[in-house]
């Protein structure tokens, strides 16, 4: 049944491909990791990982973790079948959050976005962190109006 084995353990395999590509590439900084995580997992070739792209890498990952705890044919065919439910939604959240130009795909960009270095943050020489006594009048403020707003309705 070569058909079955394909569906069984394609994607599986093709991400324990990918697998050893991208242990190659995120043994430093953030950069090289991403950008091997683009290129393994764009099919379409846009240079950007769509809602599917996502998915299948996940589901591949999945199957990766299942035939590493030695699954059987059975284990193999549910965590398929959970991968492509699970991986479709965790995808989804993925582009949700991280699609910060709304284009409906990741790209390395958006995927290291505060991710690549520490942020600068504001200080001054002395060391001392900047003022925040505002904040937290400010804080409360919002969450009075918000609470104000909901309990209306």
């Amino acid at each position: 049944q070569p058909a079955a084995l394909a569906a069984l353990h394609g994607e599986g395999l093709a991400f324990l491909g990918a697998l050893e590509r991208l242990e190659a590439a995120c043994t430093g900084p953030a950069e090289p990791c991403i950008a091997a995580l683009v290129a393994v997992g764009d099919v379409s070739g846009d240079g950007a990982l769509g809602t599917a792209e996502i998915a299948r890498l996940l589901r591949g990952a999945a199957w990766v973790l299942a035939a590493q705890e030695g699954g059987s044919a059975e284990t193999l065919a549910g965590v398929t079948a959970a991968g492509a439910v699970g991986g479709l939604l965790a995808a989804q959240l993925m582009v949700g959050s991280l699609d910060y130009d709304g284009d409906g795909r990741l790209s390395a960009a958006e995927l290291r976005q505060d991710r690549g270095a520490l942020p600068v943050v504001a200080g001054d020489a002395a060391g001392r962190p900047f003022r925040t006594e505002g904040v937290a009048d400010g804080a409360g403020f919002l969450r009075g109006l918000v609470e104000g707003i909901i309990g209306s309705r």
